[in-house]
C-alpha cells in the first residue's frame, strides 16, 4: 500500500513522512566530528591563563568551596539556597529555556493555523529562522562580553536587557489573520451539512479538509462535491474536478482543477511581523553560562518536561473544533482540527509574556544581589 492509493500526500494534514531521516544524518555526523576531538588534550595550552579571572567573578557568586557527599546534601542544599544571585540565575535561566522549548514545539503549530502553512513548510521554515538566529545570538553575545571584557555584575545585566528587549518583541505576536472560511461549519462554530449542492451525497461526518479554488476551505471532497479524483505527480498533492459546489469564474467543469488537498493559504500583514519576531526573539537569548551555573546544567532538561504541557493546555484554549466531533464523539479529545486565529496568537502572545516578564524579574534580581569580589585571586 502507498500513500497516493489512499490519498495521502505530503501536504495532507496527517502526513508523517521519514522522520527518522535526521536523526541518522545528525547521528553520523556527530560520530565523525567525535574523532578529531578524541585529538584534544584535557586541557588546551593557556587555558589557566584564560580561567583565571572567570574564578575572580565565581568566587563572589560561589564563595567558599563546599565539598558535598551524600551525608552533606541537606547543608549543601541550605547554601545553595542562601546564595541569592546563584538562585537566581538559576530559576531564570529555567525559565528562559522553558520558553525557548514551549515556543519553538508549538510555533510551527503557530504558523500552519495563522497561515495555512503545511506541517512540513511551516517546520522547514522555523528551522530557517531559529538556526541562523540562534548562531547569531550566540556570535553577537559572545563578542560583546570577549571584545568590552565583561565581568559577571555586566553579564547579568546584559542578561536583564536582552530580556527586556524580547518582552516588547512578543507582543508583536498579538496580531493575528483572519481565520479561514470553512463550508459547511456556521458562526457559532456548529457542523451544518445542509448544503444543497452536496445534499444527495450522503456524505459521512469526517475532516479531510480540501481548499477549493474559490479560497474557501471544504471539509471532504464529499462535502465540495467532487466527482473527480486525480494525483499531481510534481506536487504529489491530491487534485479534485467536477465539483459541484465550487463555482467560481463559471459552472464547474470535469477538465478544470476546481480543489486540491491543501490548506488555503491568505494574504496576512501579520507575516512579516511574526517571522521579525521570532527571529529577534530567540537571537536576543544570550546563551551565556558562567562557572558556576555547572550545577544547573543538571536541572536545566527537567524544565522541558512541563513546557509542552503548558503551551500545549495554551494552545488548546483556541480551539474552536476538535477532532473528535467528527467521529460522533461530545468530548474534548484527539487533535484539534480548527482554531480560532486570534485566540491563538492572543493566548501565546500571553503566555509568553508572563513567562519573559519571570524572566526579567529574576535577572533582575539576580543584578541586585550581585556582589563583585574584594580583591582577586592571588
Amino acid at each position: 500500500m502507498t500513500g497516493n492509493s489512499i490519498g495521502l500526500s505530503p501536504s495532507s494534514t496527517v502526513w508523517v513522512g521519514a522522520w527518522w531521516i535526521g536523526f541518522v544524518i545528525t547521528g553520523t555526523l556527530s560520530l565523525i566530528l567525535c574523532v578529531p576531538i578524541f585529538g584534544f588534550p584535557k586541557r588546551l595550552p593557556g587555558a589557566k591563563v584564560v580561567q583565571k579571572p572567570l574564578e575572580v567573578d565565581a568566587r563572589a557568586l560561589r564563595g567558599d568551596s563546599v565539598q558535598v557527599r551524600l551525608g552533606d546534601m541537606p547543608k549543601a542544599v541550605r547554601y545553595l539556597l542562601k546564595n541569592y544571585t546563584f538562585l537566581f540565575i538559576s530559576l531564570a535561566a529555567t525559565v528562559e529555556t522553558m520558553l525557548g522549548s514551549g515556543y519553538s514545539n508549538f510555533a510551527a503549530k503557530l504558523f500552519e493555523s495563522e497561515f495555512g502553512m503545511t506541517s512540513a513548510n511551516a517546520a522547514l521554515l522555523l528551522g530557517m529562522i531559529g538556526i541562523p538566529s540562534a548562531c547569531l545570538g550566540c556570535f553577537v553575545g559572545g563578542y560583546v562580553v570577549s571584545k568590552l571584557n565583561l565581568s559577571c555584575g555586566s553579564i547579568i545585566r546584559m542578561c536583564t536587557v536582552a530580556s527586556v528587549f524580547n518582552w516588547f518583541v512578543f507582543f508583536a505576536l498579538l496580531s493575528s489573520c483572519p481565520d479561514i472560511k470553512f463550508e459547511g461549519i456556521d458562526v457559532d462554530n456548529k457542523i451544518v451539512l445542509t448544503s444543497k449542492c452536496s445534499s444527495e451525497c450522503m456524505c459521512p461526518l469526517s475532516f479531510n479538509p480540501i481548499c477549493g479554488r474559490d479560497l474557501k476551505m471544504y471539509m471532504s471532497p464529499c462535502q465540495a462535491g467532487c466527482r473527480n479524483e486525480t494525483q499531481d505527480p510534481v506536487a504529489g498533492t491530491t487534485l479534485y474536478t467536477n465539483c459541484d459546489c465550487i463555482t467560481l469564474e463559471g459552472n464547474s467543469t470535469d477538465d478544470v482543477v476546481e480543489a486540491e488537498r491543501i490548506r488555503c493559504t491568505q494574504e496576512c500583514s501579520a507575516y512579516f511581523f511574526y517571522m521579525a519576531a521570532t527571529f529577534f526573539c530567540l537571537s536576543a537569548r544570550f546563551h551565556q553560562r558562567t562557572r558556576h551555573q555547572r550545577h544547573h546544567q543538571v536541572g536545566k532538561p527537567k524544565c522541558t518536561i512541563p513546557a509542552p504541557l503548558i503551551f500545549g493546555k495554551t494552545v488548546d484554549m483556541a480551539c474552536e473544533i476538535w477532532s473528535s466531533v467528527f467521529n460522533g464523539e461530545a468530548n474534548e479529545s484527539g487533535n484539534c482540527a480548527i482554531y480560532n486565529n486570534a485566540a491563538l496568537s492572543r493566548n501565546m502572545a500571553t503566555l509568553l509574556v508572563l513567562l519573559k516578564t519571570m524572566s526579567v524579574a529574576l535577572f533582575a534580581c539576580a543584578s541586585l544581589s550581585y556582589q563583585p569580589p574584594m580583591s582577586p585571586m592571588s
